[in-house]
């Protein structure tokens, strides 16, 4: 998956999008099975945790873009 010539950072911000979009699919498993199953106070907790999903996104994104720039500029 991952070259061995790659950096340590990039290995790592590449661990990190990938559980974080994992935690998106089973957000997103989770909003809608209660949404199926009527339950109405876990469905408004998971509605209210959706902002939080999109700063983690732009910080992760940030994090990338700093790691590319990091990884053109060292080769």
């Amino acid at each position: 998956m991952l070259n061995s010539n790659q950096g340590r950072f990039f290995q790592l911000i590449c661990q990190f999008l990938k559980y974080f979009f994992l935690a998106v699919v089973g957000f997103t498993v989770a909003s809608i099975l209660s949404h199926v199953l009527l339950g109405s106070l876990l469905s408004s907790f998971l509605l209210s945790c959706i902002p939080l999903f999109g700063r983690i996104a732009v910080i992760i994104s940030c994090l990338l873009a700093i790691t590319i720039i990091f990884e053109s500029i060292r080769y």
